[in-house]
C-alpha cells in the first residue's frame, strides 16, 4: 500500500458529550430516529428487498435516499450511545447484507443491471457498512464490501457510479487486496475516457470557468482523484482534487463557507441558495482533502459550515428542514422559493418531507460525520481536527474534550489511562492569530500544535481567541466572531401550512414569516463601536441564546418582492419533474410568490437609526446575514 492520510482511529470508541450529545439526542427524537415510521421511501426497508417489485419501488433513487439516512442514523446512534437506535440501524444494515447473490453482489437484482446508474446507490450505502466495520472492528462488514466490489457487477466508470471508487480505495487500504486497487484505478481511467461523463472527469477539475454540473454530483466526484493518489502516489491526481475545490471557491463560494447550488451551481450573492445535500457532501469531500493533505484550511472550511450552516436548515426539534436555504432569507413559506429552480414548490419552507427525499435523508449525515472526523490516526499518534465535546476511548486510555467552543474560546483536553509515548496534534484554525496552550508544544508551519507524550491526568488547555469582525463581501457587510457567523434576529411567526399533504402527525410543514423588521443596513465603524457581546447561557447549535446588540439603520420603503408564478422562469426539466411530483403527492403552487429581495434590487427611500440584535446563524430560522452597506447609498 502507498500514500498516507489521517484516518478514523481504529479501536477507538467515540462518545458525544455536551451540546453535541444534545444535538444527537434531538436528532434521534426527531427525523433521524423516526424516518422509518413516517415517509416513503424510508418506510420501505428497501435494502432488505430482493427486487424492486418486492418493495414496490420504481428505480434506484429510493435506495440512495434510504442509504443517506442509514449512514447518518448508525453513526448518530453509536456516538449518542443509544442502544435501541443503534440496534435498529445496525439491524437494518445487517438485513440488507443478507440480500447477496452468488457473486457477492449486495442488493435488489435490478441494481445489478448496467447502464442505468443503478450502481451509484452502493457508493452511499456501503459507506455506512464501512463505518460499521470501523466502529465495531467486525471483519464481516469489510469482507461484505470487498466481495461486492469484486463481484464484477459493474466497472464503476459511468456517471456517479464512479463515486464507488471512494469505498473501493478505503476497502483496499484495509485489506491490501490488489484487485481492489486495480479496479479503482481502471474505473477512473475509463470514466475520464468516456465523453458522456460531463464535468466529472480529471480534466474538468482543472478548469477555471463556472461549473454547470449538478452541484452534489460535483461534490461527490471532486474527491475521487485525491483518494486515488493514496494508492498510486500520482501527485497530479491530488492536484486535480485541489484544483477542483479551487474551481468551486472561485466561481460559486458564498461568504458563509458553503457553495451555492440549487440542483446546479449558481452565483455568489446572499440570496443564492444551496441545498442540504450540498452541505453534507461538500464537507465530506473537504474532510478527505484535509485528511490527505494535512492542511488546516480544509478543516477550517468544514468547521465553518458545520457550526453555522448545517444546523440552520433544521428546526429546533429536528423535525422539519429546508431543501433550499440562503444567507438572506427573510421569509420561508410554501410560496417563497426565490431560486428560479422548482420555484412553484415549497423547497424554501421548513417541512418534514420534501420531494425528492434526498435532502431529508442527507440531513442526518452532516453532524455525525463532523464528530466522526474530529479525531484521526496520524503517523503513530492522534490528531484532533475539530473541538467537539466528546470522550474518545483509546486502546490504552481515553481523551476527553471538555469545551463550549465555538461559544467560548477555551478547550480542555484531559487524558486518563496508561502513559503513552505518542503525540497529539492539535489543529489551530487559520483565523486564530494568537493561540495559547498551557503545556510544552511545538508549532508547525501548517498551523498545528504537537504535544509529545500523554500521561495519566494530563490536562491540556488550548485557547483560541477571536475578535468581533464586520467584513466586506461582494454585496455588503457581514458580522462574525470566528468561527461563528451572526445574522439579524428576526422574530418569526411560525404557522402550520395546512395545504401541504406530505406531512405526518407531529412532523408538519411550516410557513415562517417575519414579525419584526428585517430591512437593516449597516455602517461598519458604527457597528464595531456600538457592538456589545452577550454570551450564551443556552449552549446549543439549534437554539443558542447568545447575541450581539449594536446600532444599524432601518431602510425605509423596502419590502418583499412580489411576483406571480406566470412571470417566473421554469426550465423544461422542472416541467418534467412536476409530473413526477404530482404522482407522489407533492403539490406545487400557483398565484402570488413572495421573495426575499436581492441587495442589488433594494431602493430605500430613507434611513432611520435603530438598535439591532444579532444572533448565531445556526439558531435562526429567518436570516438577513449580508447587510447592505449604508455608504453605498446617498443619504
Amino acid at each position: 500500500m502507498t500514500g498516507k492520510r489521517l484516518r478514523f482511529p481504529r479501536g477507538v470508541k467515540i462518545s458525544a458529550r455536551g451540546y453535541i450529545k444534545e444535538y444527537f439526542d434531538t436528532m434521534l427524537r426527531g427525523l433521524t430516529g423516526h424516518l422509518h415510521e413516517l415517509f416513503y421511501p424510508f418506510d420501505t426497508d428497501c435494502w432488505s428487498k430482493a427486487s424492486f417489485q418486492d418493495g414496490g419501488l420504481e428505480g434506484w433513487w429510493p435506495y440512495e435516499q434510504v442509504a443517506y439516512w442509514l449512514d447518518g442514523y448508525v453513526k448518530c446512534a453509536c456516538f449518542a450511545e443509544c442502544e435501541e437506535h443503534l440496534a435498529r440501524a445496525k439491524g437494518m444494515i445487517d438485513d440488507a447484507l443478507r440480500i447477496v447473490d452468488e457473486r457477492g453482489f449486495i442488493g435488489a437484482c435490478e441494481l445489478a443491471e448496467r447502464g442505468q446508474g443503478n450502481a451509484w446507490v452502493h457508493a452511499v450505502f456501503l459507506r455506512a457498512v464501512m463505518c460499521l466495520y470501523e466502529i465495531t472492528g467486525d471483519p464481516v462488514y469489510l469482507n461484505k464490501v470487498k466481495n461486492h466490489y469484486l463481484s464484477g457487477a459493474s466497472d464503476y466508470s459511468s456517471w456517479r457510479e464512479s463515486v464507488n471508487i471512494e469505498n473501493i480505495v478505503n476497502c483496499y487500504l484495509y485489506t491490501g487486496e490488489e484487485a481492489l486497487r486495480e479496479l479503482a484505478v481502471s474505473a477512473y481511467r475509463a470514466h475520464c475516457e468516456d465523453g458522456a461523463n460531463v464535468e466529472t472527469k480529471y480534466s474538468d477539475l482543472l478548469r477555471d470557468d463556472p461549473i454547470k454540473l449538478h452541484a452534489v454530483t460535483y461534490d461527490e466526484m471532486v474527491k475521487i482523484p485525491a483518494l486515488l493518489y493514496l494508492v498510486t502516489d500520482d501527485v497530479e491526481l491530488l492536484r486535480a482534487s485541489i484544483k477542483g475545490i479551487e474551481r468551486i471557491e472561485k466561481n460559486h463560494m458564498l461568504p458563509i463557507g458553503i457553495h451555492s447550488g440549487c440542483e446546479s451551481f449558481v452565483g455568489r450573492s446572499a440570496t443564492s441558495a444551496f441545498e442540504v445535500c450540498d452541505i453534507t457532501d461538500f464537507c465530506w469531500s473537504l474532510g478527505y482533502l484535509g485528511e490527505i493533505t494535512g492542511e488546516v484550511k480544509y478543516f477550517d472550511a468544514v468547521e465553518r459550515i458545520m457550526l453555522n450552516v448545517a444546523p440552520s436548515v433544521m428546526d429546533r426539534e429536528f423535525k422539519t428542514l429546508q431543501y433550499f436555504s440562503s444567507m438572506n432569507q427573510v421569509i420561508s413559506t410554501h410560496n417563497s422559493n426565490h431560486t428560479l429552480s422548482f420555484t412553484f414548490t415549497p423547497r424554501m419552507a421548513y417541512q418534514s418531507d420534501h420531494y425528492p427525499e434526498c435532502c431529508t435523508g442527507n440531513a442526518n449525515r452532516s453532524m455525525p460525520n463532523f464528530l466522526y472526523r474530529a479525531l484521526s490516526e496520524w503517523d503513530g499518534g492522534y490528531a484532533l481536527n475539530f473541538y467537539l465535546p466528546a470522550v474518545y476511548k483509546l486502546p490504552k486510555g481515553e481523551l476527553e474534550v471538555i469545551t463550549d467552543y465555538p461559544f467560548a474560546d477555551t478547550v480542555k483536553i484531559v487524558y486518563r489511562g496508561e502513559n503513552l509515548d505518542t503525540r497529539l496534534v492539535l489543529r489551530i484554525p487559520g483565523w486564530c492569530e494568537s493561540p495559547e496552550i498551557n503545556v510544552p508544544a511545538s508549532r508547525d508551519a501548517a498551523g498545528r500544535y504537537t504535544v509529545r507524550g500523554l500521561r495519566d491526568g494530563d490536562e491540556i488547555v488550548l485557547r483560541l481567541p477571536s475578535a468581533l469582525e464586520c467584513i466586506e463581501t461582494e454585496e455588503g457587510l457581514m458580522v462574525q466572531k470566528q468561527p461563528l457567523v451572526y445574522t439579524l434576529d428576526i422574530l418569526p411567526r411560525i404557522a402550520v401550512d395546512k395545504t401541504e399533504p406530505r406531512v405526518a402527525e407531529g412532523y408538519p410543514a411550516y410557513d415562517v414569516t417575519p414579525l419584526t423588521p428585517w430591512q437593516i443596513a449597516l455602517d461598519r465603524e458604527l457597528l464595531l463601536s456600538s457592538a456589545r457581546i452577550h454570551p450564551c447561557r443556552r449552549i446549543s447549535l439549534l437554539e443558542a441564546d447568545g447575541y450581539i446588540t449594536a446600532k444599524g439603520y432601518l431602510m425605509e420603503g423596502v419590502e418583499l418582492e412580489r411576483t406571480h408564478t406566470s412571470l417566473v422562469y421554469v426550465s423544461d426539466y422542472d416541467k418534467g419533474e412536476y409530473v413526477k411530483m404530482a404522482a407522489c403527492g407533492q403539490i406545487y403552487y400557483e398565484g402570488e410568490l413572495l421573495f426575499t429581495p436581492k441587495i442589488s434590487d433594494l431602493s430605500p427611500t430613507g434611513f432611520a437609526p435603530v438598535d439591532i440584535r444579532l444572533v448565531p446563524y445556526s439558531a435562526a430560522m429567518l436570516r438577513w446575514t449580508v447587510f447592505p452597506n449604508i455608504k453605498n447609498y446617498k443619504i
